[in-house]
């Protein structure tokens, strides 16, 4: 459109439960991803493209490059197989010398911190592939590193994965991959599949404990946060939605002179926060809005070249199903995840490493279709949220062109994983009790303004799916029909529960309409 010591961090959200997927779930996912195939059918076996397109004409010209790709090479039916479709007599001219077979090189997968990857770690049993390795079990061989900011994100990716320093795929937040975008643009990086979500990680704190309560500051604002950090996204947001001009807000540098005095700070509690690692202290009663007040605001992507998605579906499947389990071992004991994580090359201590692993959900199965718009009819998609996402760093000068029309994503890596043999059982926690005691939010529609009900019925759906757990109000001024039209249009467009939005308090400022967020 938002005194703790940023490395003390509480791990009450490091235990996950987990449940099986329902039958209407399953109906309403299987039904959008049977059409989805029925207009992009996924062949069973791809032909697999480098994932650095440099080095297609090298490994034309090498019989020993390896590339990753379904299936061992040399199998009958393989591409590029002289045996596959010779006939006995073209086997007699052949030379009955057998060809050697060189193992595929690995699948490298670079996280923006340790947090981010854990699943994958525990799935692969380290950086790289142990004895209980399931990618390895799953026909792939798996490299994960971990990156501390983004420009080593964006210069692993532009090495590519044939590589050994740099990576075919990289797990981060949406909002950071959205103002890495105009970087990465030439490769034509896509987002396709979602790995989890900020739960706390990311805060706005500011000096007034009223800013998204009273009426919005206006003029100019200095704002403490960094290009493509997820917390500054958050802040943004919070801003925009209670009617500050985000074109008017500065980004200042933790160390400038100007932070001393700023009024609002962004705070990300993680292993690559330049704030957390400069032992600045936060009271926590600064903090006027996190991500575990919107825990579906910023999802944590996995995202490749786009060239790399087509050619290598089959092999993102698997890692996407083998990452699926491994989240559900880790949710199973977070503790032992976090000491296993521990003893690799350069991994915090398990103490740390449990504090920020505390503001992270993995996302499970439905997420992801859900997110990708293969499922149900939220209002909140990758689609949303990488628009809203660039419009705001757009304003603050992170980004200097439009946005795409579209959103970059892929989503038939998670169709072939919900419809592939072997899906994972669905880890993923109850439907969130709904509750309203603690105002954090009044978006107002100035005096004077007309009420558009379709873009306040967009913008309820948008808040009550981001604000999962919180009660949403709406109050349109003197019109007291439209209120419950508005509302039961959401309802109905957007799938949601008929306690999560109601009817709010009548308007007693000059505002035409209001809706407010009260958060348990």
């Amino acid at each position: 459109m938002k005194q703790v010591n940023v490395n003390k961090m509480s791990n009450s959200n490091s235990q996950a439960s987990f449940r099986p997927i329902g039958l209407i779930t399953v109906t309403l996912i299987t039904g959008s991803l049977l059409g989805l195939l029925a207009t992009h059918p996924l062949p069973e076996a791809q032909a697999e493209q480098p994932a650095d397109p440099t080095q297609a004409q090298a490994q034309t010209d090498d019989p020993t490059a390896a590339t990753p790709g379904d299936g061992e090479p040399g199998e009958p039916g393989e591409p590029g197989n002289p045996s596959a479709n010779q006939t006995p007599s073209d086997e007699a001219a052949s030379d009955p010398a057998p060809a050697e077979i060189t193992p595929r090189r690995p699948l490298r997968v670079v996280g923006l911190g340790w947090e981010l990857v854990a699943p994958g770690l525990i799935a692969n049993d380290g950086l790289s592939p142990g004895e209980l390795s399931s990618f390895r079990s799953a026909g792939i061989d798996v490299e994960f590193s971990v990156a501390l900011t983004a420009s080593e994100i964006e210069t692993q990716l532009a090495r590519g994965g044939a590589d050994e320093n740099g990576a075919d795929v990289a797990v981060m937040p949406l909002p950071t991959f959205v103002a890495s975008y105009e970087h990465l643009r030439a490769l034509s990086p896509e987002v396709f599949f979602v790995v989890g979500w900020s739960r706390g990680r990311d805060a706005l704190a500011a000096k007034d404990p009223k800013l998204l309560i009273d009426k919005p500051p206006s003029g100019k604002l200095e704002l403490v946060g960094y290009a493509g950090q997820s917390a500054t996204m958050l802040s943004l947001f919070a801003l925009d939605e209670v009617g500050v001009d985000t074109a008017n807000v500065a980004l200042v540098s933790a160390t400038s002179d100007e932070a001393k005095n700023a009024k609002l700070r962004a705070v990300e509690r993680s292993l690559t926060s330049p704030v957390a690692n400069s032992g600045t202290t936060i009271d926590a009663r600064d903090l006027v809005l996190t991500s575990a007040d919107a825990p579906r605001l910023i999802p944590m992507v996995a995202v490749a070249p786009a060239s790399f998605v087509r050619g290598n579906t089959n092999d993102l499947a698997r890692f996407g199903r083998a990452w699926l389990a491994g989240a559900q071992r880790f949710g199973a004991d977070v503790p032992d995840a976090a000491r296993r994580i521990s003893r690799e090359p350069g991994a915090p201590e398990a103490v740390v490493l449990l504090e920020v692993m505390g503001y992270v959900a993995f996302a499970d199965l439905e997420d992801g279709a859900r997110l990708a718009g293969l499922s149900g009819r939220g209002a909140v998609s990758i689609e949303v949220l990488f628009q809203r996402s660039w419009g705001l760093w757009r304003d603050v000068g992170v980004l200097s062109t439009p946005a795409p029309e579209h959103a970059p994503l892929d989503n038939t890596v998670i169709a072939r994983v919900a419809l592939g043999e072997g899906a994972p059982v669905i880890a993923g926690q109850r439907s969130p009790k709904r509750s309203g005691e603690r105002l954090i939010l009044v978006r107002r529609l100035p005096e004077g303004a007309a009420i558009d009900e379709a873009a306040l019925v967009e913008e309820l759906g948008f808040l009550a799916g981001t604000f999962e757990r919180s009660q949403i109000e709406l109050s349109v001024r003197k019109d007291k029909p439209a209120n419950a039209r508005i509302i039961a249009e959401a309802i109905e467009r957007f799938d949601l529960d008929p306690e999560h939005v109601r009817v709010g308090p009548r308007i007693r400022g000059r505002e035409s309409a209001s809706i407010r967020v009260l958060a348990p």
